[in-house]
């Protein structure tokens, strides 16, 4: 007895709705920013992420999006698992959070923020460059079960210093992520440990945001 689905399709219409265009397939994040009136060619998905979470930015602070995830090792550099095995809680991420702004020591200043379960943002502050490549192994080209260092898109000098600042802070996260006492209580349980962070969608430009309010 399904009165509402019943009268949902008999009075409903369906179609077609193409976000960017017709010839692309979207992602999740650029068809939320095409459906809401912006435009996501104007952006990257790191900015909106960092704004999402109330992160202030200036221009050129680089933000990036981040999953913690597994890997196997930093030598065979195997994933494991993108996302933690999508058990990571929010609680937990905080925590690991927390202790990586405390303990990383980079050249610059920089901001890691965990959002929801294995989600977040790291915010690089200063002149950098987004011309660089996603770690993430679903948004770079290669295979999906191994991932690679951040590299630059160009031979700028500053990409080449963006990358090397961001691989700096990827392999002191996975060196104190590793053996964390919230990873050990996670193995123990029989759960992938959180031990890497990939990241992708970095930008360096903050887009004007239409205003909606309630």
């Amino acid at each position: 007895d399904t009165p509402n689905l019943d009268f949902f399709a008999e009075k409903g219409k369906m179609g077609y709705m193409y976000p960017l265009d017709e010839k692309t397939a979207p992602g999740s994040d650029n068809s939320l920013i095409s459906i809401f009136g912006n435009d996501p060619k104007n952006c990257k998905r790191g900015v909106y992420e960092a704004i999402g979470l109330g992160i202030s930015l200036k221009r050129g602070d680089l933000a990036l999006r981040t999953n913690f995830g597994t890997i196997n090792n930093l030598k065979e550099k195997k994933v494991i698992d993108r996302r933690a095995g999508r058990t990571l809680s929010t609680k937990e991420a905080k925590i690991l959070a927390s202790d990586l702004n405390k303990k990383i020591k980079l050249n610059c200043e920089f901001e890691f923020k965990s959002a929801v379960q294995h989600r977040g943002v790291l915010v690089l502050r200063g002149g950098f460059s987004d011309d660089i490549s996603n770690v993430d192994p679903e948004w770079s080209p290669g295979s999906v079960n191994h991932f690679k260092f951040s590299e630059p898109l160009n031979d700028d000098e500053n990409s080449k210093y963006t990358s090397n600042i961001l691989n700096d802070f990827l392999f002191q996260a996975h060196k104190i992520l590793k053996d964390h006492p919230i990873n050990l209580k996670r193995k123990k349980k029989g759960l992938l440990p959180a031990n890497f962070i990939f990241t992708r969608g970095g930008g360096i430009e903050k887009p004007k945001l239409k205003q909606y309010r309630t």
